[in-house]
């Protein structure tokens, strides 16, 4: 499960209507050389007895062979009564050539001189035979290398060469290890012929067969692997070229700077620490929250700040490896979104046994037993509980994700008296930037979506499962209900459902407008997020809430007065308001940036930073190009939340003795005192060689004595600046 602090139930329900066809695949591993019986060596085999017939019978090619005249009386040998076996080809071959040369030999020399040419033919097919593979290998390569040259476009993106990459070293891979299966082969048939033959120099002409092959073969391999190897750098002269013509294309040194700083690892706009350690040296473990498929979630209490947390805790040993894939896939998603409405990952803590995920804490209890509590929500209330939702869906399809699990148990209100709330549990979700089928459907029968059960989950799976929830707040039961999952399952393939309880006699013909638009079957036809979010009944439902107060006009105050002369200040700006911050600190900053955010999608663009300081005194003196400038720490052109909270919030006030001391034990790791360069950069999650000089920089700024450390004063020094106020 996600950030779940309850105990939920998954079921996975299989389409029955869809058949699985079972294959019986075997797997093997290409480095692993396979010994082949030389019965069955499908090279050598097929050709060799048409050579050891030419070699034998032909003395123009052989002069040396002398056929001697066979005594008439042969003593019969001596037969071992042997097991039964199946003999290949070239066996059977070689022992009827044998005999064939002592009972017949004149007779075989004659038959071969009758069709020289067919003989010779036979041994030209059997020479090309090993290299054939090899030279289709080459073929390829060259086929995949016109190809790049024919087209056009330039890659800019260093994902096509290493997709480039991968083909042409899936290619010499495959082409070598077929050759070096046709090379084991041949050698291990020479060497059994050289033990049978009785005729040394017949051998002898057979192994050297073998080596031209082999010769051959590595040569062919050898051109293959030095074409592929020109291709490869061919097109990382491209990405160079076209990484050049960007940076060159732009005038602005400024920006130039920036720009450049953005191809590199540069700092995050905020902070999912991993750190390595027992949890119960950072954490004080209180009582269980919560319980998922395979983790616990309990409450726990920072030991340095005092702030609480939710720990979602995994055993490793406990965890299959598509569970720990699950695990890594949350963490993803998690760290890909950054939205009021949706749980933040503060850090993760790993020690040998257990890796725990570390979130902000929601106290408040779940939607469902709220709506499990009364018979039905208000639509003021159900409208202001499906504004926030859909803002944050908003966010999750455009960043490319898909939830996957959206139901009342993965939303969590902030506290207990109030309506702020957050989205949880991304377990399940998926990117949707690949669209895949699936036979398999996660979920809870109740908010599945008709299609899941089908195998396609697409971004209007989720609005499906939104459609359902504001049903049930409203009039207090599921559209789709049922003894068990089955009759639930059947009736949502049917996707009919109606409004005919008396409870429904007092709601809103605007709302049940946008339950049946998030509830259509067809998902080409139902609301997308945005749209449901843009819906009339929603918005007028809240639009007396969206009006910035005194309060509001002092946060935009702070956010056009925030300025971080050096990177070290932003970053720790960062880490602080993230990390060093409860939610009902930040309350009114997370209000004032929903009330900002017109179009819900979790950015604030210079049009919204615009409307919003259009209606506060200062908006005269106030230059947005400013604000960004010093806002947007990722730089791409818009204000997003976590930078929002890290600009607004009044640091006079919030910049304590203690916040900065517990801050610097942050960074300093091995509690020396100071702060190396090392621990900056892990820190802040630099591990490129390649910007030491950039943290090197780093360090500058705020090591005043030049011993090569920060101390706790020379920190305190950087962030108490005026400039910085």
């Amino acid at each position: 499960m996600g950030c779940c602090q309850h105990s939920i139930k998954e079921v996975e329900f299989t389409d029955p209507g869809i058949k699985k066809e079972k294959k019986e695949v075997e797997f093997t591993d290409p480095g692993i050389k396979k010994e082949t019986p030389l019965e069955n060596a499908p090279i050598f085999d097929v050709h060799m007895n048409d050579r050891f017939l030419l070699s034998l019978n032909d003395q123009s090619s052989n002069p040396s062979l002398e056929i001697k005249e066979v005594p008439k009386e042969i003593p019969e040998p001596v037969v071992e009564q042997a097991q039964p076996k199946v003999m290949s080809k070239f066996m059977s071959g070689l022992l009827a050539a044998k005999a064939k040369v002592k009972e017949e030999p004149v007779e075989v020399v004659e038959a071969v001189k009758e069709e020289p040419v067919e003989v010779v033919k036979s041994v030209k097919a059997t020479e090309d035979a090993e290299v054939v593979e090899a030279v289709k290998a080459a073929e390829e390569v060259e086929a995949v290398k016109e190809k790049s040259e024919a087209s056009s476009e330039k890659p800019l993106l260093k994902g096509s060469l290493k997709f480039f990459g991968g083909l042409v070293k899936s290619t010499i891979e495959k082409s070598t290890i077929i050759v070096k299966e046709q090379i084991e082969n041949v050698e291990k048939g020479t060497e059994y012929v050289v033990k049978q033959v009785e005729d040394a120099e017949i051998a002898e002409n057979l192994k050297q067969i073998a080596d031209d092959a082999i010769v051959n073969s590595e040569c062919v391999v050898r051109e293959g692997v030095k074409r592929s190897a020109t291709i490869i750098q061919e097109q990382v002269a491209i990405i160079k070229e076209g990484l050049q013509e960007t940076i060159n294309a732009i005038k602005d040194l400024g920006i130039k700077k920036r720009v450049t700083d953005i191809i590199y690892p540069m700092l995050k706009k905020f902070f999912v620490h991993s750190i390595t350690c027992d949890i119960e040296k950072k954490y004080t473990i209180h009582e269980i929250l919560g319980t998922g498929g395979f983790s616990t979630v309990k409450r726990v209490i920072d030991k340095i700040t005092g702030i609480e947390r939710a720990a979602k805790i995994f055993v490793k040993n406990s965890m299959t490896e598509k569970q720990t894939d699950i695990l890594m896939k949350e963490v993803d998603a998690l760290k890909a979104v950054d939205h009021p409405n949706i749980i933040q990952v503060v850090e993760i803590v790993e020690d040998f046994s257990k890796i725990c995920l570390i979130t902000e804490i929601c106290s408040g209890g779940e939607l469902f037993d709220r709506i499990a509590s009364t018979e039905g929500f208000d639509e003021s209330m159900a409208a202001s509980i499906m504004y926030q939702i859909l803002s944050g869906l908003i966010h999750v399809h455009q960043n490319g994700y898909i939830h996957g699990d959206m139901k009342p148990e993965n939303i969590l209100f902030i506290g207990k008296d109030c309506t702020s709330l957050k989205i949880i549990d991304f377990g399940v979700s998926k990117s949707i930037k690949k669209e895949e089928k699936q036979v398999n459907c996660i979920g809870t029968a109740y908010y599945i979506a008709p299609e899941s059960l089908e195998g396609v989950v697409t971004n209007k799976s989720d609005i499906w499962s939104c459609g359902v929830i504001l049903y049930m707040m409203l009039c207090g039961m599921p559209p789709f209900n049922g003894r068990n999952d089955e009759e639930i399952l059947k009736k949502v393939r049917r996707g009919i459902f109606d409004f005919s309880h008396k409870r429904w006699k007092n709601v809103s013909k605007n709302a049940k407008d946008l339950i049946q638009k998030m509830l259509n079957k067809d998902p080409e036809r139902r609301f997308s997020a945005s749209e449901a979010w843009n819906h009339s009944w929603v918005q007028s439902s809240v639009t007396k809430e969206n009006q910035l107060g005194e309060l509001g006009s002092s946060v935009l105050k702070h956010l056009a007065a925030f300025r971080a002369n050096t990177r070290l200040q932003q970053a720790t700006f960062s880490y602080i308001a993230s990390s060093m911050t409860t939610s009902n600190e930040i309350d009114e900053l997370r209000k004032a940036f929903i009330i900002l955010d017109t179009d819900g999608n979790g950015h604030l663009s210079e049009l919204e930073l615009r409307r919003g300081f259009s209606n506060i005194s200062l908006s005269a003196s106030v230059k947005l190009e400013d604000i960004l400038k010093s806002c947007d720490s990722d730089m791409n052109g818009q204000i997003d939340y976590s930078e929002f909270i890290t600009a607004a919030i009044d640091w006079h006030k919030h910049l304590s003795k203690e916040i900065l001391e517990n801050t610097f034990k942050a960074y300093d790791k091995d509690d020396s005192g100071s702060i190396s360069i090392t621990e900056l950069r892990e820190f802040l999650g630099g591990d490129d060689d390649k910007m030491d000089e950039f943290w090197k920089q780093l360090l500058e700024d705020a090591d005043s004595n030049g011993d090569g450390v920060i101390d706790l004063q020379e920190f305190k020094e950087l962030m108490l600046r005026k400039e910085n106020s």
